[in-house]
């Protein structure tokens, strides 16, 4: 093949697009390339490059950028609530996971707990902090068992599947967040893995109820005796535990992160922030109004909230909804 078309070659492979280049695109000739043709490829690719990652999401800089877990300290400040344990081990394990160059391993963690309490909430803020385009970076990947993994019988063409696929996003760009929500049955170094369950959630309400029948508060609850809690329930329970998965035995999770059940008052505060991102006002009475139409449990004292903060949107939007409508038919009616 002569240097000419090799240079072709490697222009199409960089983009598809590109195919319909004619030969006579290309100034250079088979008899004169040696370094000049070296410097012209570098010098065209390099305009490319920059080109293409001006306008479409690269795995660089510009689209990856750095101080993750300042932003991510932010985001979990104002929005996280009633979480003070995953709150500190989430911010700690990212940050020592960014900080190292060339770590050993991926960062691999399991978050546990309620409904509703914030596990994907979380997900979503690593997302943020990490990737400009947020949860529709190409370089995110989600996946849900009971869509993407549906027959139990097939386990083993999953995994074989999701080994590859996660080598070659992996090939691409080796900042990346794989996220697996409700991976209870499903078996690189700088990519971050979040194993997201509602696995070992009753042992979690039940440590923290105990902790409020015995007047403590809920900030005594530390990280070190939950986690051991966790690993003794949440791989244990039913058809769904991990109890056989070498995640456990292999020791592949980097942590055990629990997120506790909701109390009424940490409601209250994710009503107020969809309030604020809304521009409605924040009136006291209706707030109460409006976490009165959640269900609380247990019935004995009705302390959590059933949803977490789940049914927040749905309870502030039909509230809204008269106000919604009134609002864009003024503003209609003025614009004719």
């Amino acid at each position: 093949m002569t240097s000419a078309k090799a240079l072709l070659l490697l222009l199409i492979l960089v983009n598809q697009q590109l195919l319909t280049a004619d030969a006579e695109l290309i100034s250079l000739t088979t008899g004169a390339i040696g370094a000049g043709a070296v410097g012209a490829f570098s010098a065209i690719f390099g305009t490319y490059s920059y080109i293409k990652c001006k306008f479409n999401e690269c795995c660089d800089d510009n689209w990856i950028p750095g101080n993750v877990a300042h932003k991510l300290q932010q985001e979990v400040d104002e929005k996280l609530y009633g979480q003070h344990i995953a709150q500190e081990t989430v911010i700690r394990a990212v940050r020592a996971h960014v900080s190292k160059l060339k770590p050993s391993k991926a960062l691999v963690m399991s978050f546990h707990g309620w409904t509703g309490s914030g596990k994907n909430f979380v997900a979503k803020m690593i997302a943020k902090s990490v990737f400009k385009k947020e949860m529709l970076s190409k370089y995110v990947h989600l996946f849900v068992a009971t869509l993407h993994f549906p027959h139990p019988e097939e386990v083993e063409k999953y995994k074989e599947q999701l080994r590859s696929w996660i080598h070659g996003n992996l090939t691409l760009c080796d900042r990346s967040l794989f996220i697996f929500d409700e991976m209870d049955k499903m078996p690189y170094q700088l990519s971050i893995f979040l194993f997201l369950s509602n696995g070992g959630m009753n042992a979690i309400v039940e440590k923290t109820l105990e902790n409020y029948h015995s007047g403590q508060s809920r900030e005594a609850i530390t990280y070190k005796e939950m986690e051991q809690l966790i690993k003794n329930s949440a791989f244990n329970e039913g058809e769904g535990g991990l109890k056989t998965s070498r995640l456990i035995s292999r020791h592949l999770i980097d942590y055990f992160v629990p997120f506790l059940p909701l109390e009424r008052r940490h409601v209250i505060m994710c009503f107020k922030d969809y309030l604020r991102s809304r521009g409605f006002p924040t009136n006291a009475d209706e707030i109460e109004e409006l976490a009165s139409q959640l269900h609380f449990f247990p019935k004995s004292s009705p302390i959590y909230s059933v949803s977490g903060c789940k049914q927040v949107e749905q309870k502030v939007d039909f509230l809204y909804s008269d106000y919604v409508h009134e609002h864009y038919k003024k503003h209609f009616i003025d614009d004719l």
